[in-house]
């Protein structure tokens, strides 16, 4: 396995979990909210939501890059990194729309 390849499985090893488990805590905040009546609140907290998993997932990019700086691929594991960060993003807003 190359180096590139080592620093995403780890990436996804830990965003995996961390995105499933957003979601959840998401939807358990958002059951209380009537998106009939208060679909501003709604849309707010997915808009927090996103940006907590976003920063959180691009924390642990940057730290497994940080780690591997010396190794060949790093800059190839980043824009991989990057691209992945995005599809997380995506999928939790069309989980929660």
């Amino acid at each position: 396995m190359s180096d590139s390849e080592t620093i995403q499985v780890a990436f996804h090893e830990t965003a995996r979990p961390r995105f499933f488990a957003l979601v959840a805590e998401f939807f358990a905040q958002a059951s209380d909210i009537d998106r009939q009546r208060d679909e501003l609140r709604y849309r707010q907290l997915c808009t927090d939501y996103v940006h907590s998993l976003r920063r959180g997932l691009e924390d642990t990019a940057q730290d497994l890059l940080r780690q591997h700086q010396h190794q060949s691929g790093t800059a190839a594991a980043g824009l991989h990194l990057q691209q992945a960060i995005s599809e997380y993003v995506h999928a939790f807003v069309q989980k929660t729309r």
